[in-house]
């Protein structure tokens, strides 16, 4: 009788340790179907112009036949989109609008360490006489009511001066500190960039 109930005991034993097993398995199987949690966002940076290799540079006054721009526009998230406008003569005024813009979005191959190249042309000055300010923002996006102005985290900017002669002679006076726009643009959205556009007689 002592041998049968040791038995029986074991048997209980045997079946409360399967049932254990059984529902360890379940909560396992219920955990390694869980979603793996969401990796860490990191916050929006502003897109950035590799100053030293636009063409034509800025240290030169551009003049007839106009060139094709290239800006070099430099992203810390290579995956991100970003907006660009090009404007000749800005004022917030009486000349808003850009002459030329896109939003640049990732493709593979188009990524050189982060970089990506914008090109535009403006032959619709390359007969006038007068002088120009050619200046090209970067952002991830602007404004909707005003295409001059980032939103946040900021932009960029860079300005070429333009005269048919080649020179500045004849030219509006200017303020030679604001000969290149190309100083970080990180105000906020309600703030316009500010740049050569509201130079003496343009």
């Amino acid at each position: 009788m002592r041998l049968a109930a040791t038995s029986k005991g074991s048997s209980l034993t045997v079946h409360r340790s399967a049932a254990l097993l059984l529902g360890s398995a379940v909560t396992l199987s219920c955990i390694i179907a869980d979603p793996p949690a969401d990796l860490p966002r990191y916050p929006a940076t502003r897109p950035s112009i590799v100053k030293g290799s636009v063409f034509p540079t800025t240290d030169r006054v551009v003049m007839p036949p106009l060139p094709t721009f290239i800006v070099p526009v430099e992203l810390v998230d290579q995956n991100a989109t970003f907006a660009w406008n090009a404007f000749v003569d800005f004022d917030p005024v009486t000349n808003p609008l850009p002459v030329a813009g896109g939003t640049v979005v990732p493709e593979p191959g188009t990524i050189d360490g982060g970089v990506r190249a914008v090109s535009f042309s403006l032959a619709d000055i390359s007969t006038q006489t007068k002088c120009h300010t050619i200046e090209f923002l970067v952002a991830g996006s602007f404004n909707s009511t005003s295409p001059h102005t980032p939103n946040a985290p900021g932009g960029d900017a860079i300005s070429w001066f333009y005269n048919p002669s080649g020179s500045i002679d004849g030219c509006p006076t200017y303020d030679a500190g604001r000969f290149d726009a190309s100083s970080v643009v990180d105000a906020p959205n309600d703030v316009l960039v500010d740049g050569p556009h509201d130079a003496v007689g343009q």
